[in-house]
């Protein structure tokens, strides 16, 4: 999928951002309530925001947690090795 000449990771289609994070001032009030604020502010370099924390597609307080940038490429992984299963599977 391209968009004005820039490729993007399938991973994102379908996925949107909460009405309430469309105002970035309720999105800095909502960081210290998300589950792993304090060890992303403590090392935010080791930390990441994940949508799919919850598996759900979509950015809000309800929906993300800060997890190991580790986690989130074995997550990712995971995710990747699951959907080409899924496509040989069918195939």
């Amino acid at each position: 999928m391209t968009t004005k000449g820039k490729q993007y990771f399938k991973g994102y289609k379908g996925v949107t951002v909460c009405e309430r994070w469309h105002n970035f001032q309720n999105f800095c009030n909502d960081l210290p309530k998300l589950h792993g604020y304090n060890k992303w502010k403590d090392n935010p370099g080791e930390y990441e925001l994940d949508k799919d924390y919850s598996h759900r597609r979509v950015y809000s307080a309800d929906t993300v947690a800060f997890i190991s940038t580790e986690e989130n490429a074995r997550e990712a992984g995971l995710r990747r090795v699951c959907h080409e299963d899924s496509f040989r599977a069918l195939s």
